[in-house]
């Protein structure tokens, strides 16, 4: 079954940066990935892909482990929306492969999404 969400106004959001990284088994926060504490601040969505090995991730500001966190399949996205969760975001591959995974922000660049 596949879970169809709408974020509201998400068409005002523009995509602003996007970083990617190798994640393998120490766990790694977004400033790993090189994003700034502005465009952390400024995030709405961030969208999450995962290449190779597969990932688990929080949002809590906890450390995932191999078996615990949410985890997300190699080849698989999703998108999150929530600037707190956004900033506290740490991942960790859950396989013997690392992953390599694409972060993409985006934010309300004409302030109109409010």
């Amino acid at each position: 079954m596949q879970l169809i969400r709408t974020i509201p106004n998400s068409d005002l959001y523009e995509s602003a940066v996007v970083r990617s990284r190798i994640v393998g088994n120490v766990a790694v926060t977004m400033a790993d990935f090189g994003f700034t504490a502005a465009e952390l601040g400024n995030a709405l969505l961030a969208t999450i892909g995962v290449h190779l090995g597969g990932i688990n991730f929080l949002s809590t500001g906890h450390a995932p482990t191999v078996v615990l966190g949410i985890p997300i399949s190699a080849g698989a996205y999703i998108v999150l929306a929530n600037n707190v969760d956004i900033q506290r975001l740490q991942f960790i591959r859950n396989s013997a492969i690392d992953s390599n995974v694409t972060i993409q922000l985006h934010w309300d660049t004409d302030g109109t999404s409010e």
